[in-house]
């Protein structure tokens, strides 16, 4: 049932990459990812921890040897990969339960590819709420979610743009200290200096401090307390529920009909975006109606988390 339940998923993303789009899976920016060991397929052992170490980010990408966009997108993978190994580090982890070793290591030899890869034992492909293949989560120095994206990539750069987006400026480097040599010196009598007199601080009046007492309390009581009947900034990023559409020319398209669940449908206004204030555990999102001479990427998507934010872009229909 797994295994149908992701091919359905993976024939969906295939047209998704067909139509050029892509999710980026808001909701999962800033969890932390638990440390983890696997086999690799050529007889080591990846451990993100140790990745960690010596590399600015590491890539996982959950896969199948039967998924069509993962095949297409690994080439680009593997060639963006080679040009940042030094800080970025990448493990391909296939979810299909029949991709043996053997399987695995004759599928990286006939697509060319080098990087680390073996097989999702720990079901850590579950964590990201399994909506289809690829997969690609991207982890920072504090194994914290910097980036997920559910759909294949159309390019070697739309990898190393990613990349730069989300490399610090400095790279990641071990603390290092050089042993320190005592240097041989002929002992100097200190100078005798007259003690000084401390010099006296100018008096605040009473009534000064309690003035600034009196706002330096009313400056935070309104950095943490909303105004009466609004909700804090963060409130309102878990509720808000935001889809923006967009054209292949980075335009909005308005007039684009879709339904939230049991929510009534709604249609993205002027601006591309359609806006729910709803806080759920998942969101069932169904696409109901395209403008003319556009076609629909989906018809419906899965969600996990409390709010996201997602842009989908619309191609024409040829």
């Amino acid at each position: 049932m797994k295994r149908l339940t992701a091919l359905f998923l993976a024939l969906a993303l295939a047209a998704l990459c067909l139509a050029g789009a892509l999710a980026d899976v808001k909701v999962m920016r800033g969890k932390t990812w638990s440390d983890f060991s696997v086999k690799t397929v050529d007889g080591g052992t990846f451990t993100l921890s140790e990745s960690l170490k010596t590399h600015d980010l590491v890539v996982i990408n959950f896969w199948a040897s039967w998924c069509g966009p993962c095949s297409y997108e690994f080439p680009f993978l593997e060639e963006a990969w080679e040009r940042y190994a030094d800080r970025v580090d990448v493990i391909a982890l296939s979810v299909e339960e029949r991709d043996t070793d053997q399987t695995i290591r004759k599928f990286a030899a006939e697509n060319g590819l080098k990087f680390p890869m073996g097989r999702d034992e720990k079901n850590m492909y579950d964590k990201t709420g399994g909506m289809g293949i690829p997969t690609t989560v991207i982890l920072d120095r504090n194994m914290h979610v910097v980036a997920m994206e559910v759909g294949c990539k159309q390019s070697v750069r739309e990898f190393t743009d990613l990349f730069d987006s989300l490399l610090p400026e400095e790279p990641h480097e071990e603390p290092h200290e050089e042993p320190r040599e005592t240097p041989h010196e002929v002992p100097q009598e200190e100078p005798h200096e007259e003690p000084q007199q401390p010099q006296e601080q100018p008096q605040t009046e009473p009534s000064d401090k309690l003035d600034q007492l009196a706002q330096f309390l009313q400056h935070a009581r309104d950095q943490q307390e909303p105004a009466q009947g609004q909700q804090s900034p963060q409130q309102e990023q878990a509720a808000r529920c935001v889809l923006r559409f967009r054209n292949a020319s980075g335009d909005p398209v308005p007039g684009v009909q879709v339904s939230f669940g049991e929510t009534a449908a709604a249609e993205s206004d002027g601006s591309g975006a359609v806006t729910f204030d709803e806080s759920r555990e998942t969101y069932e999102i169904s696409l109901l109606r395209v403008p003319e001479g556009y076609r629909a990427p989906w018809t419906r998507l899965r969600i996990e988390g409390d709010g996201f934010d997602l842009t989908v872009t619309l191609y024409p229909d040829q």
